[in-house]
């Protein structure tokens, strides 16, 4: 069964896609805006398509294959667009799409570590070619760092305390996982009502090795 895209007919429809015209999606992921986009937008329209997941750029790669040489699919981040849509002959555009935030698609596959819902790898990154993890984050900053970052990222008020208590625990043996990390902050910020305590930290994590 295919992704579909949240408010997929709304964007759609506020781009308004007609013949000869040129988009650029900086987070194609798997293809599903992009895909609604060019069956309404051809012939004589093409879209650079950019996402720092390459598992989830090859699987739009195939999803689009039947647009040709009216998709562009690069491995690279939505930062550098600009430069991106300048070498690929999108010097004037006519609508730009950021489908911005962390899928269901990252969520439900234990592997990439972005949630504690299912224990997986301490990773969290879209590309996973760079060499910053939640791991190396985790267990290799220092303690100022952490706090400063489940702060600003995070919002958490507990910021420091969960620091410390981090800080101390990998003396001892290193956090690999994401339930370990997730059990860990339960054991200094005690549970009130649904929210988990590890919400707010591993909402900066993932901000942070995404940066």
């Amino acid at each position: 069964m295919e992704h579909v895209p949240v408010l997929l007919e709304e964007v759609s429809n506020y781009l308004k896609p007609e013949p000869n015209k040129l988009f650029i999606d900086g987070t194609v992921g798997l293809g599903g805006h992009a895909y609604a986009l060019l069956s309404r937008a051809l012939p004589g329209s093409r879209l650079l398509g950019i996402d720092r997941d390459a598992d989830n750029l090859e699987l739009a790669r195939k999803r689009l294959a039947q647009f040709g040489s009216a998709v562009v699919l690069v491995h690279d981040s939505y930062a550098n667009a600009k430069i991106l849509a300048h070498a690929h002959g999108f010097t004037s555009v006519d609508a730009i799409l950021l489908d911005l935030g962390f899928s269901s698609v990252h969520v439900d596959d234990p592997k990439r570590g972005f949630s504690f819902q299912s224990d997986g790898p301490l990773d969290m990154r879209y590309d996973r070619t760079q060499a910053l993890t939640a791991e190396v984050i985790v267990n290799e900053w220092p303690l100022e760092e952490l706090a400063r970052i489940f702060r600003q990222h995070g919002e958490e008020p507990l910021a420091r305390p969960i620091a410390q208590a981090i800080v101390r625990s990998r003396k001892d043996l290193r956090i690999t996982t994401t339930c370990a990390l997730a059990d860990l902050i339960e054991s200094v910020v005690k549970r009130r009502g649904k929210i988990h305590p590890a919400t707010r930290v591993f909402q900066a994590l993932r901000m942070t090795v995404n940066y």
